[in-house]
């Protein structure tokens, strides 16, 4: 078996507010660091056991390069780096029989996502196809293009909730429990790779029972963001149709292209918009 994983730090052993996620924080940030890679880990050691023989860990937080390959299993080949194709997926193709998603939950989605939101702060909620999604749904949707299911997604509770309600048949593990955006009741670091190895190796017991998931075309992305004049912008682009003085949408008749699309707008908006005038 040849297993994907999009390697997001929310959800990470824990980790429970920005200074866990954010390199210049410094120390709490080295050390959460290594919790990650080890829950990273703890999915190609379950995974090996379930027979899985190839890996591709594609780093899918902030600038992307935060992972410590010197900590990776060997078994593993790794992507770095914030500007690619497909993104948080960036690698995936059909030779890949599952894909595993170390993700979070979406802005808007629940008082009790931890260190919730949708790629970027400036985006308050995201809409696809009128239904409120996070970045778990739109990287599912893109493996789906690719006909790989996803068999695994780790996170917390709030995002397990969203995986379940969102794919059906999915393993799922929670890490920690959210209180509050940037609270949570967590497990000691020796639990949770204990339950995300065993997640693993459950999630590639039986790979029949996963589908791909897809959405019929076209796909209308709808992004409401935190500041009109991020809105202002994005409209500039051929294409987009603002809805309001926060809001703007995109149809394409092509998922992976809507998708990249995405990133596009992101650094758009942060790039262009000034916010000390």
């Amino acid at each position: 078996m040849k297993i994907y994983i999009s390697a997001d730090f929310e959800g990470a052993t824990g980790v429970t507010t920005l200074k866990h996620t954010l390199a210049a924080r410094g120390a709490e940030f080295e050390r959460s660091r290594v919790f990650w890679v080890d829950d990273i880990n703890a999915m190609i050691e379950g995974a090996l056991e379930a027979g899985a023989r190839e890996f591709l860990v594609n780093e899918a937080h902030a600038e992307m390069t935060y992972m410590l390959p010197e900590r990776l299993r060997p078994e593993a080949r790794y992507i770095q780096g914030h500007i690619k194709p497909d993104f948080h997926m960036c690698g995936i193709d059909e030779t890949f029989d599952a894909a595993f998603l170390f993700t979070h939950s979406g802005a808007g989605s629940g008082e009790k996502g931890v260190l919730s939101h949708t790629y970027v702060r400036d985006f308050y909620n995201v809409r696809l196809n009128g239904q409120l999604v996070g970045e778990m749904h739109m990287n599912a949707l893109l493996a789906g293009t690719y006909r790989v299911p996803v068999a695994l997604v780790v996170g917390d509770a709030q995002t397990c909730e969203e995986a379940k309600e969102f794919l059906g048949e999915v393993t799922c593990v929670a890490t920690m429990e959210g209180i509050d955006r940037f609270a949570a009741m967590h497990l000691v670091p020796r639990e949770t790779k204990r339950r995300i190895h065993d997640g693993a190796k459950t999630a590639l017991g039986s790979l029949s029972r996963y589908r791909p998931k897809t959405l019929a075309s076209p796909y209308t992305l709808e992004i409401d963001f935190t500041e009109v004049t991020m809105a202002t912008i994005a409209s500039f682009i051929p294409g987009v149709t603002r809805l309001g003085s926060r809001t703007i949408s995109v149809t394409h008749e092509d998922y992976r292209t809507l998708y990249n699309f995405s990133l596009v707008l992101q650094l758009l908006t942060r790039g262009a918009y000034v916010k000390d005038v």
